[in-house]
């Protein structure tokens, strides 16, 4: 899952903190063979770049954290590793921009399937009222907390409800409802949040579980 994760989470903040480079300098020419998924050129020869690297920030990842014997925090470190990677050399990433997102819509289908093949159906279905009462609850009174403010200090609809997607799907959720309807000027804006949501969130997920919910629940 670390591995599944950190792939993923290269691959985000790669294209992020690339997009501003010029198109060509995210081209996927050079040697190996060439295939697509989405919409995704994907470049053989730069996917395998890209697996290598997200390799190494795993293996990296894991050691740190094992060395300062706090194993449950590889994801933390694996993710400060890939940011801080994306971020500093972005036009030495850009040309595995598009391989490493191709592929890394691959992956997480498998992991996906992973994670759904070890379900409890049963478990699932007897637990299914109070998980969709809970997601209802907290997506309501996100909507309706964001909307309310949004209002208050005078954001547009539109700019509200990509900033909702962009807090619950993601950068490709957000991008595709931005693309779909025609708002192609805030789809920069909206990936870009949305990464630095994923970046951060990470840290201050684990921070309130450790400070606040452990202690309410010990």
């Amino acid at each position: 899952q670390a591995c599944a994760a950190a792939g993923a989470a290269f691959s985000t903040n790669s294209i992020n903190s690339s997009s501003t480079s010029s198109s060509s300098s995210s081209s996927t020419g050079g040697s190996g063979g060439h295939g697509g998924i989405g919409g995704r050129s994907i470049n053989v020869h730069n996917a395998m770049m890209a697996v290598g690297l997200s390799a190494g920030i795993c293996y990296l990842g894991t050691q740190l954290a094992a060395a300062w014997q706090a194993p449950s925090q590889s994801i933390s470190i694996i993710t400060a590793l890939t940011v801080v990677l994306a971020t500093l050399l972005p036009k030495q990433l850009a040309p595995l921009q598009a391989s490493a997102e191709g592929l890394a819509l691959m992956l997480m289908q498998v992991f996906f399937a992973a994670v759904g093949a070890s379900a409890n159906v049963g478990l699932v279905l007897r637990s299914a009222p109070v998980l969709f009462c809970y997601s209802f609850i907290a997506l309501a009174g996100h909507l309706g907390l964001l909307l309310g403010l949004g209002k208050l200090f005078g954001f547009s609809t539109k700019d509200l409800l990509i900033a909702s997607n962009a807090n619950i799907g993601g950068p490709s959720t957000v991008a595709g409802m931005a693309a779909a309807k025609g708002w192609r000027s805030l789809i920069v804006p909206a990936v870009l949040t949305s990464s630095l949501g994923y970046a951060i969130g990470t840290f201050i997920g684990i921070g309130l579980g450790s400070n606040a919910l452990k202690p309410m629940c010990s």
